[in-house]
């Protein structure tokens, strides 16, 4: 591919020119992509940068919050290894930031070729336009538009490949990267390409894009992915030198104008309507169009009035920014005409209420005021119910907002009787009490319920009800107006006390007297409810008075019947037994008593004889707690107690001879003991003729083997001693004799 060397010239203001467009894009981001391939030396560098620091300072002066990115590009073949690419300025709308960079690579580089799409899919693909990335297009809320400088030049076939055709490259098809940008973000591309003015060189022949504006008319390649459609004459691609007027900032402040129509309206309910334009630009806007919608002529002017007959009409609003951007609002209005309500003045009593108002019309709105004694403000037929004489007024909103005049009503207020009633009160069943409020001598009065009641015609009766009774009484005055108030006399029924269940008890016993089924109660007897007390003997009625929570109060009463106690004693031949004899005979003592039951202390033995004998097991050792418990013909009872004791004796069998001679037969010499004793404080000793110890053992189930250190020992006569402690008390007892083994 050749490369021409370019020269520019910068000025300060750039003209800006007309368009004949008629539809503008949103807010937009510019990005500046910078030809630094190895063709660029660093003087033209110096000039491209300080023509985009130029169009750059034009763009932000028109559009202050123009977001403007910087990158420089170096793209080689595809078919050596992917594009190269710096993000020089990252997004800014602050003009020094934006002039704040520097060329990144350096001239003059065999690597760096003028091939833009390798340098495009590699940004892509590193996703600096995603989300997060270095330069976010999906999150912001505007297009983009793509400002390419390149010096590269040729014929269509070349230029399509050199700038967008990345006919090859892997995942996208030829035009793949443009269209993308184009497709994704609605992206706009605008290309700056300068030629020397060499009358003899070959003038540029075309490049293989498709974008708003531009004044290239050569032949291009043919793109029928591009989103704007396929076109032959390319728009905002610019040859030439880099003159006066051919680099314009008006092509790009145009892709980035906004014009936004809107407008509101008032109506005084009778059709006649004031508009007010309310349209916003990024432009001066300099002319506005309406369209009444009912087929009267147009109007040009800014905030224009106009009178509707009743019924719905599309009002069309065209709004037009001095460098063409142009925006339509379609807006429908209802117009109705409202009639205003009506309605005669008129006169209630004092607690009473009227409706006012007429029927509700949809789409209109109504306020009444003042709003004291009104069920709603904002219904077309509110309940009234002032205190005092008032004066309501209404005005009636129509759907475009037009209010009627205020329409009045005037509520007269005739006193009505005012009755302090007494508080509810209580009675309990079969009293009476006295009702109603103090009497008046003008007004006449009236009760309902009449039941119970001393007299249902004077304002306060007595009322004896039976059940619990809601009376309201109704006063007249000579106006006829009328006041009610009620009273509730709660009937309580009495209490339905109980003393309890008559009692059958002995004497000594307690009994608690109880009350139930009220709230507080008094004994007779002067005991407190809730205490327990000893009945004398006999047979007695107590009585208790009970009153609830209302005060009502009851009797009921308790019969107790106090019955004598018998004497239970009894004596025993033997209060220490030996366990070798461990049997006492009882002799029942007691006095009025029919019947007996003796408990012996072991956990075994009962008997209902009046005198038995008892034999304790050969196992039962220790105290003994006997119990006799005697019962009189009233089922009243006395116990009697002792304390027996049967005595463990020691038993025990000591062999006199044994053969300790491994035939499995007498091996072992071994005392047994099979009761008696203390197993943990026990102590068997074996001495030999001359007095020395040959075998010791304090474990009751250890034997002695017939060895001494392992050997036996001769046959012969040898003695044993056998220390213990009695089980049941601190006793010692010792134990002697002789054994002789035998061989």
């Amino acid at each position: 591919m050749r490369k021409l060397r370019l020269f520019f010239i910068f000025f300060t203001v750039l003209a800006l020119n007309g368009h004949t467009q008629t539809s503008c894009g949103s807010c937009k981001d510019v990005i500046f992509i910078v030809d630094n391939s190895g063709s660029i030396d660093d003087w033209e560098f110096s000039t491209m940068q300080t023509s985009i620091d130029q169009l750059s300072n034009q763009i932000l002066a028109a559009n202050p919050t123009t977001r403007i990115a910087v990158v420089q590009y170096g793209g080689i073949d595809i078919t050596l290894s992917p594009g190269l690419y710096d993000i020089s300025i990252p997004f800014s709308s602050n003009p020094a930031t934006v002039a704040s960079w520097n060329r990144v690579y350096g001239p003059v580089s065999s690597i760096w070729n003028d091939y833009l799409p390798a340098s495009m899919a590699s940004m892509r693909q590193d996703g600096i336009w995603n989300a997060g990335g270095q330069l976010d297009l999906v999150s912001s809320p505007c297009n983009p538009v793509f400002i390419v400088f390149t010096d590269a030049y040729g014929n269509a076939e070349t230029w399509g490949s050199t700038l967008f055709n990345a006919g090859g490259l892997p995942g996208l098809a030829g035009y793949g990267e443009y269209n993308f940008m184009k497709t994704t973000y609605n992206a706009n591309f605008i290309v700056y390409h300068v030629t020397a003015d060499d009358p003899t060189g070959a003038p540029p022949v075309g490049a293989a894009i498709a974008s708003v504006g531009g004044s290239y008319n050569g032949v291009i390649d043919a793109n029928p992915g591009d989103p704007e459609g396929s076109q032959t004459v390319p728009r905002n691609y610019y040859t030439g030198s880099f003159q006066f007027n051919q680099i314009t900032v008006d092509d790009i402040l145009y892709s980035m104008a906004n014009t936004q129509s809107s407008f509101t309206y008032s109506d005084n309910c009778t059709g006649d309507v004031d508009f007010q334009s309310t349209s916003t630009s990024s432009q001066a806007i300099i002319s506005w169009q309406w369209d009444f919608g009912d087929g009267s002529p147009t109007s040009s002017v800014e905030n224009p009035s106009h009178t509707f007959a009743e019924g719905q009409y599309d009002v069309t609003l065209i709004v037009e920014g001095d460098l063409g951007c142009k925006d339509t609002i379609v807006q429908t209005l209802d117009i109705v005409h409202i009639v205003p309500i009506t309605g005669s003045d008129t006169t209630i009593c004092s607690g009473d209420q009227i409706t006012i108002g007429s029927q509700a019309i949809a789409g209109q709105s109504y306020s009444w005021s003042p709003t004291t004694g009104l069920s709603s403000a904002t219904a077309a037929q509110p309940t009234a119910s002032p205190i005092n004489n008032t004066t309501y007024s209404l005005v009636i909103t129509g759907a475009s907002g037009c209010e009627t005049s205020a329409e009045t009503i005037s509520i007269t207020v005739a006193t009505s009787p005012s009755i302090t009633m007494n508080a509810n009160q209580s009675i309990c069943v079969g009293e009476d009490i006295q009702i109603g409020p103090a009497p008046v001598s003008t007004f006449n009065y009236s009760w309902s319920p009449t039941t119970n009641l001393s007299n249902a015609a004077v304002s306060q009766p007595q009322a004896s009800p039976s059940s619990t009774t809601t009376y309201t009484v109704t006063a007249t005055s000579a106006n006829g107006c009328t006041g009610t108030a009620s009273t509730t006399v709660t009937v309580h029924a009495l209490p339905n006390v109980s003393a309890g269940p008559d009692q059958q008890i002995c004497l000594g016993d307690t009994v608690l007297l109880s009350g139930s089924g009220a709230q507080t109660y008094s004994w007779n007897n002067g005991v407190s409810n809730g205490d327990e007390f000893v009945p004398n003997v006999g047979n007695l009625n107590y009585t208790v008075t009970g009153t609830d929570a209302f005060g009502c109060t009851n009797t009921d009463q308790l019969s107790i019947n106090t019955y004598s106690l018998p004497s239970a004693d009894f004596t025993v031949d033997n209060q220490v037994m030996s366990s070798i004899d461990p049997t006492v005979e009882f002799t029942n003592t007691s006095s009025n008593a029919v019947s007996y039951l003796w408990d012996f202390g072991d956990g075994i033995g009962t008997s209902t004889d009046i005198s038995p004998e008892y034999e304790y097991g050969e196992d039962e050792f220790g105290g003994m707690p006997v119990m006799l418990i005697a019962t009189s013909a009233d089922g009243c009872v006395d116990t009697a107690f002792m304390f027996l004791i049967v005595n463990e004796e020691t038993i025990f069998y000591v062999p006199n001879a044994f053969t300790p001679n491994g035939d499995e037969f007498n091996n072992d010499f071994k005392p047994v003991i099979t009761s008696g004793y203390d197993i943990y404080n026990y102590s068997f000793l074996v001495f030999d003729r001359w007095g020395e110890v040959i075998f010791e053992s304090k474990d009751p189930s250890q034997g002695w083997d017939g060895t001494c250190s392992g050997s036996l020992v001769q046959s012969g006569t040898y003695v044993w001693k056998i220390s213990l402690k009695v089980k049941n008390n601190d006793d010692r007892k010792a134990y002697e004799g002789h054994v002789t083994v035998l061989r």
